[in-house]
C-alpha cells in the first residue's frame, strides 16, 4: 500500500514543479522561516535538513544565511531543482531515509515546512 502511496505522490509532484517554483511565500512564513533561522544561530546549529524540499525554496534561504543544507523529496523533478540552486540533495522519502555516513551529526536540525 505505502509503495503504491508513494509512486502516485512523485507523479503528482513531478507534474506540480513549474508551479511550485512560480509561487510566492506568504508574507507570515517569511517571517517565521527569518525567526526560526535566528533561533539556529542562537543555538549554535550548524546544519538542517528538510523532508520534503520541493525546489529547495527554503533551502536557498537557510544556505544564505550560513547553515549547511540537506534537501530530500521522494519527486525526482522536484529535488533535481535544488542542486541548481547549490543545494545538496536526496530522493528518498520519510520512511526511507539513508544517508551517507557522517552527513548528519548532532548540530543537524530538521525541517518539514509546507507552503
Amino acid at each position: 500500500m505505502y509503495d503504491h502511496v508513494i509512486k502516485n505522490m512523485k507523479i503528482a509532484y513531478d507534474l506540480k514543479v513549474n508551479a511550485h517554483e512560480a509561487r510566492e511565500l506568504v508574507p507570515w512564513k517569511v517571517a517565521e522561516r527569518e525567526n526560526f533561522q535566528t533561533s539556529l544561530q542562537t543555538e549554535g546549529k550548524r546544519n538542517l535538513l528538510e523532508i520534503g524540499a520541493g525546489t529547495g525554496i527554503h533551502g536557498r534561504f537557510f544556505q544564505d544565511n550560513g547553515l549547511d543544507f540537506f534537501c530530500t523529496d521522494l519527486s525526482p523533478k522536484m529535488i533535481a531543482s535544488c542542486p541548481e540552486k547549490g543545494l545538496e540533495a536526496y530522493e528518498m522519502d520519510f520512511l526511507n531515509l539513508d544517508f551517507p555516513p557522517g552527513l548528519l551529526h548532532s548540530k543537524t536540525f530538521l525541517l518539514i515546512p509546507h507552503r
